[in-house]
């Protein structure tokens, strides 16, 4: 009973949180490099050939120029970006919080709908980077939020493609929480790492499969916000391919309804009452 209350309590919560994004805090750089030159944005990873799987250590380059660099307007879409060796296109949706019920309803914090389509035709090692990092005011009831990154990956291969993926979580200035998406795929490293990729990093990768198609994921654990804390974010997305196609898009965790909370919780009331009922006649007997 406790936990069914409790369960309906949290569903009640979430329905009254808001957050609002602190003005000036969303920035957001794409990169892409078709194997032999970068046809947008600034490398992120400048030490290494392909950044796959090495997160910044700082944020400041967001600022200085890189593209598109401050979103102001909820959402930025690159449109297609081509070469004759590789084509791509990034769209980024601001992070937006979906409570209050629906078989898609989520309380977790991530830029839902944010997308990355690739496909490299050339000889080349192409690589395609999308990171952001938004800051939000939460107003509301105090709230424990599970979070995750969930990513639908699908494509097709040529040699190979990798995915490495993070998102980090902080409230105020607490312990960052850190969700990176896990080694996985069927990646058996025949021929060696790739030039340029990071092999302590996470990646998912596919080197058989074709086509191939997942859901890779991971929990940064439990995220406890109050009335007026602040909370940032900032995560990276990084695909390498050589060569092949793929898209990658950031999915929703789906979470109980109120309604299915609140079926659950009238389930709980019947069972309830008939283990009381049948307590109290057996002790009648």
């Amino acid at each position: 009973m406790l936990a069914v209350l409790t369960l309906l309590l949290v569903a009640a919560s979430r329905v009254q949180a808001s957050y609002t994004l602190l003005s000036g805090s969303d920035y957001l750089n794409v990169y892409f490099n078709d194997g032999f030159s970068t046809i947008a944005g600034t490398d992120p990873t400048p030490n290494t050939t392909g950044g796959t799987g090495t997160p910044l250590t700082s944020y400041a380059w967001l600022t200085s120029g890189t593209t598109p660099g401050l979103v102001n307007s909820g959402s930025y879409n690159t449109g297609p970006m081509s070469s004759a060796n590789a084509n791509a296109q990034v769209s980024y949706q601001q992070p937006t919080f979906v409570t209050g019920g629906g078989s898609n309803s989520t309380s977790q914090l991530s830029p839902i709908g944010t997308s990355m389509t690739f496909n490299n035709t050339g000889p080349g090692v192409a690589e395609l980077r999308v990171d952001w990092t938004p800051a939000y005011i939460y107003s509301g009831t105090p709230t424990a939020n599970l979070e995750y990154l969930l990513v639908d990956f699908a494509g097709t291969l040529g040699t190979y493609v990798l995915l490495a993926g993070e998102e980090n979580f902080q409230v105020n200035a607490g312990a960052i929480h850190t969700a990176t998406l896990p080694i996985g795929g069927d990646w058996s490293n025949s021929s060696g790492y790739p030039t340029g990729v990071n092999p302590s990093a996470n990646f998912w990768g596919y080197d058989t499969t074709t086509p191939f198609h997942a859901d890779p994921n991971n929990s940064a654990g439990t995220l406890v916000i109050n009335n007026g804390d602040t909370v940032t974010l900032s995560g990276y997305l990084d695909l390498i391919i050589d060569p092949g196609s793929a898209q990658v898009v950031i999915q929703a965790v789906p979470e109980p309804s109120p309604l299915a909370l609140s079926l659950l919780g009238g389930m709980g009331m019947i069972l309830f009452f008939r283990a009381h009922r049948h307590r109290q006649s057996g002790a009648a007997s």
